[in-house]
């Protein structure tokens, strides 16, 4: 991510970036940070509380989030739920969740397609409509959208797999 950072910087100039979460690499981060003068570029948050994270989410203009493996992405579905434009590595889960006209899918491990895609969301931000977003967010992930097809999965269990002596 600071790498892509560092890269979008080049090309795009200064823009705010707010990273969340914490871990045993933080230090290094920061440092790293530093080393490819882009400090200033970025403000660390720390770990956040639910309601902290919330409203990081109503806030910022797009998420982004360079995983290396994702199995479903329940950060990337807050960030819709909030009608938020995002960002992710092709890593199993975002796959799913991702569409053209929610965000960005690039190769993981890879700063350039990060950065590429940072710009191309800015040079194209108009297209990315909140509402849909949302409303997209509630048609395939609010309970409402989730429940009926847990349930129906239950169901097709019991009717097709209970034990008969």
């Amino acid at each position: 991510m600071l790498h892509a950072i560092n890269k979008f910087r080049q090309r795009a100039g200064s823009v705010k970036f707010r990273i969340g979460g914490s871990g045993p690499h933080s230090k290094a981060y920061q440092q790293l940070a530093k080393t490819l003068d882009i400090a200033s570029d970025v403000e660390w948050l720390g770990e956040l509380t639910r309601e902290q994270a919330v409203k990081e989410f109503q806030h910022c203009q797009a998420f982004i989030l360079p995983s290396l493996y994702e199995s479903m992405g329940i950060v990337y579905i807050e960030a819709l739920a909030c009608g938020k434009p995002i960002i992710a590595t092709k890593c199993g889960g975002p796959e799913s969740i991702v569409t053209p006209f929610n965000g960005l899918l690039v190769e993981k491990n890879n700063p350039d397609a990060l950065a590429a895609a940072m710009l191309n969301m800015i040079k194209n931000y108009k297209s990315y409509d909140s509402n849909i977003i949302r409303q997209d967010f509630l048609n395939r992930f609010s309970s409402k959208a989730v429940l009926p097809q847990l349930l129906q999965c239950y169901q097709d269990v019991i009717e097709n797999h209970i034990y008969k002596p």
